[in-house]
């Protein structure tokens, strides 16, 4: 007999020792975009692969112990479908949606797709729109085990009732969105984004993690144009992924009975980037303004020799109510933008700052009059306005709303460049902005 009980109390204790992870709840994270291709001539649809940010999101969040999955192509049905445990699919703990967008609305396929795939996402309720697009609606969601739902797209935190709002008002913990146009594409987003979810796959807040993406990528807007509303000190990583080996699970739409774990390397491994090499001893909120000159001799970017009105403060996200933000300053040559950007972080009104250790810095003294005569010779010998014309010709009835060029110096690859951005409209894309950019090597 006392054999029987000593085994039954061994027994028992066995299973008030067993490890944590084995009764924690199976979390589940869903990265949602679509590949609209090529703008097709004389064709009123859309162009752009957001697929690339939505994999290397969906494997990060693999990587941490989710169970992630991502899709490509899908339909307003599986917007309004349920994840495994029975919860809203954009109910899911973590939820990360890039493609075009604007203030309300955010679509997840393109005009020319069929009926089923012209779908998106909308703050109110479901509804069909006048130009095909069915909309899963966020009104009445329940987004309460929600941790992190990001709306990577233009303007999606814009105006003061927005997806972002929405999402905040059903109950996700932190909410992600932007405020004005972005480029998540190209020109330094996609490299933000991944630097991103590196950050937050290394264990750094929501916040942190921003400030990171920004350090890394000087040259992106998503780091000055982000809107954080709710927990902005939210530390993503999955628990049950510090309590055992399991790496979670990577599904994609089309194949989720045939998953298998997954096991990548991080592209970009930041982990030797610190966010805080230092603070300056300079209060805004006391001083009442940026002071330029102090921040870069501090930082000695600058000599006897230097010429401060080189460099411009291109960014100021700074909030006086908040005592935080994010500071950007950027070296021209002549009217000629370049690689040379400096981001500070605010904290607190303090200036914080972190060397940057991937390339954006000069490599070597180069001839500024060099690149001025390139920049002469190119405006010379090319038709600006022509080039811009026929930019214009493959958008049929687009509105041309802000057009932005200008010459961009790259140090780390010694090449100047002509960068033109068109930010359109159509009259049937309920609101939503576009922007084509057109980069043109000058030799």
């Amino acid at each position: 007999m006392k054999r029987i009980f000593g085994v039954l109390l061994i027994f028992m204790m066995s299973i008030l020792t067993l490890p944590t992870s084995v009764y924690a709840e199976t979390e589940y994270a869903y990265s949602l975009g679509h590949n609209f291709g090529k703008d097709l001539w004389y064709v009123e649809d859309y162009e752009g692969d957001f697929t690339m940010n939505v994999d290397y999101a969906s494997r990060v969040y693999a990587k941490m112990g989710y169970t992630s999955y991502k899709a490509y192509n899908p339909t307003y049905t599986y917007l309004r479908g349920d994840n495994p445990a029975g919860d809203d699919i954009l109910g899911s703990a973590v939820v990360f949606i890039n493609g075009h967008a604007c203030h309300n609305n955010i679509i997840l396929g393109d005009t020319i797709d069929d009926e089923d795939h012209k779908c998106g996402v909308y703050e109110g309720e479901d509804f069909k729109s006048y130009n095909g697009y069915t909309y899963a609606g966020l009104e009445g969601r329940d987004l309460s085990k929600t941790k992190l739902i990001s709306f990577v797209g233009c303007d999606t935190a814009s105006r003061t009732h927005n997806l972002c709002s929405v999402a905040l008002s059903n109950g996700a913990t932190t909410v992600i969105g932007f405020d004005d146009n972005i480029h998540s594409r190209n020109t330094g987003g996609p490299y933000w984004l991944q630097c991103f979810h590196n950050a937050l796959y290394n264990g750094s807040s929501i916040q942190e993690a921003v400030n990171l993406a920004s350090i890394a990528s000087p040259e992106s807007d998503l780091g000055t144009d982000i809107v954080i509303k709710g927990d902005e000190n939210l530390v993503l990583h999955y628990t049950r992924s510090k309590l055992s080996d399991e790496h979670g699970m990577l599904k994609s739409q089309d194949t989720i009975m045939n998953s298998k774990e997954t096991d990548f390397s991080i592209d970009h491994d930041i982990n030797n980037l610190k966010s805080i090499e230092g603070e300056l001893d300079y209060n805004i909120e006391n001083e009442g303004s940026i002071n330029k000159e102090y921040i870069l001799n501090s930082l000695g970017k600058i000599n006897e020799d230097s010429n401060l009105e080189k460099y411009k403060l291109t960014s100021n996200e700074y909030k006086k109510g908040t005592g935080n933000g994010l500071v950007k300053i950027t070296y021209y040559i002549d009217d000629i933008k370049t690689s040379d950007q400096t981001v500070i972080i605010v904290n607190n009104n303090k200036l914080q700052y972190a060397s940057n250790k991937l390339g954006f810095d000069k490599k070597e003294p180069v001839n500024e009059n060099d690149i001025i005569i390139m920049r002469d010779k190119f405006l010379e010998g090319v038709d600006i306005k022509e080039i811009s014309n026929k930019m214009n010709d493959r958008f049929v009835n687009a509105k041309i709303i802000e057009e932005v060029n200008e010459f961009y110096y790259d140090y780390s690859t010694d090449k100047l460049y002509y960068v033109i951005d068109k930010i359109f409209s159509y009259p049937d894309s309920e609101g939503m902005k576009f922007i084509e950019t057109q980069k043109i090597e000058v030799n």
